[in-house]
């Protein structure tokens, strides 16, 4: 059994938040990048269930093109 002691010096709070992108007006959609301007890349479902890939920057969502489906929509990272 191990045990480990945390000092104030070891232990630095990261402070993260979780936002909720929404979709491009469908009901599936994912997130699969993030850089460090904080811009967001994945695919999302359209109404008539076609999967697009999206960019998500300063609070918007827009729409890259239609993809073939996550694998390719990966592919595009």
């Amino acid at each position: 059994m191990g045990m480990l002691i945390a000092t104030e010096s070891l232990v630095q709070a990261e402070r993260y938040s979780l936002t909720d992108l929404g979709s491009l007006g469908g009901g599936r959609s994912g997130a699969t990048a993030i850089n460090n301007l904080g811009e967001v890349v994945g695919w999302s479902t359209v109404p008539g269930n076609t999967s697009h890939i999206f960019l998500y920057k300063n609070r918007m969502m827009m729409s890259l093109g239609i993809t073939g489906g996550l694998r390719e929509c990966l592919w595009h990272q």
